[in-house]
């Protein structure tokens, strides 16, 4: 049945070939690197750009959006069952690099609880009790003490054996971390590769000695290029929101997220990201909001044809002629259609853009 598969090389899922379409286990490492290389080179679809864009503005005057870059690699999920070995967690839908809300929020959780816990070596930073951020206190699969103030309104407080019945929410929702379309790479994923240098001590749970003779044994995989921007959203009352962004900045800073955060995988780059939206930017984003709503067609699709290149020749402003025009050609290359326009209405509105450039 497996042969019966198509080739991961078809396929415009990455979810789908990473998990689905994998070589069998007897295929040759050639192969299983024609595999690997195949799902590292598929793009982001364009349909997810406006996807992102209305998930984006969905949400409220309660939310805080903040962009970050990734200083290293990503690798989460990477337990997950997968042909590969080594798994990888992306959006469901779309097939994009994602960090699930609950991975953001068990991290922060874990380091608010051990850099401001009950530890007499521990900073206090804030001038409140080191109590007051204490993580639940467990008994098996029991809690028998809730946690400090500070992180019951942000993570919650779950019910306990003495006291409380009932536990509550915490104050704050750690939403998904989506990919960001915009200034990243249309291909997001690379090869990697974790080398087993004892196999048959980790076959035989430790029963047999690891020694200097074993071969090593490389195992390839897939993680997320390092500069992938994420855009993290959380929504809740300001104070306990505010308050819980900048733990999650800090705890991306200092452990990073994922797997193999021993490694430096995962951190986060703060250097600050200046401000990428232009004039152009705005009014295609408009444009393109309006041409989908009057012609009930997808953003691909206006994004190449001609009717679209008509809209922007129309523009009077020279400054905001030139901004739209450097965000279309930047679009269209993040898409791979710059260069491989083919015929058709791609072909006559590139026509259109270069033509106008020569005269500005």
């Amino acid at each position: 049945m497996r042969e019966c598969l198509p080739d991961a090389r078809g396929s415009e899922h990455f979810g789908l070939a990473y998990d689905v379409l994998g070589v069998a286990p007897s295929a040759q490492d050639r192969e299983r690197q024609k595999w690997l290389k195949a799902c590292a080179g598929i793009k982001t679809p364009e349909g997810y750009r406006s996807y992102y864009r209305r998930w984006k503005a969905s949400f409220g005057p309660d939310a805080e959006l903040c962009e970050v870059t990734m200083a290293s690699r990503l690798l989460i999920g990477h337990g997950n069952a997968s042909a590969s070995e080594v798994g990888l967690t992306v959006h469901r839908s779309w097939g994009t690099p994602v960090i699930p809300g609950t991975a953001l929020k068990g991290l922060v959780s874990g380091y608010v609880d051990a850099a401001y816990g009950p530890d007499p070596d521990a900073p206090v930073s804030t001038g409140a009790n080191r109590g007051d951020w204490a993580a639940p206190t467990w008994k098996g699969r029991r809690i028998v003490e809730p946690p400090g103030q500070w992180h019951a309104a942000i993570f919650g407080s779950p019910a306990v054996d003495s006291g409380h019945r009932h536990g509550f929410k915490g104050g704050v929702v750690f939403h998904d971390a989506l990919y960001i379309p915009e200034g990243n790479s249309c291909e997001p994923y690379e090869v990697d590769v974790l080398t087993v240098h004892q196999k048959p001590y980790y076959d035989h749970g430790g029963g047999e000695w690891p020694n200097d003779w074993n071969d090593p044994v490389p195992v390839g995989f897939i993680s997320v290029k390092p500069r992938a921007r994420f855009l993290l959203a959380l929504e809740g009352p300001p104070r306990a929101r505010d308050l819980a962004l900048e733990l999650l900045l800090s705890a991306l800073e200092d452990r990073g997220v994922g797997g193999k955060t021993s490694l430096g995988y995962g951190l986060i780059d703060t250097t600050p990201i200046p401000p990428s939206t232009t004039q152009g930017a705005l009014w295609l984003d408009a444009k393109l909001q309006e041409l989908m709503e009057r012609h009930r067609n997808n953003e691909p699709t206006m994004l190449r044809g001609t009717v679209l290149a008509a809209e922007w020749s129309n523009i009077a402003d020279p400054v905001l002629k030139r901004q739209a025009r450097d965000e279309i050609v930047t679009r269209w290359k993040e898409i791979g259609l710059w260069d491989n326009t083919g015929r058709g209405a791609a072909r006559r509105a590139k026509a259109i853009y270069q033509g106008t450039d020569t005269n500005d």
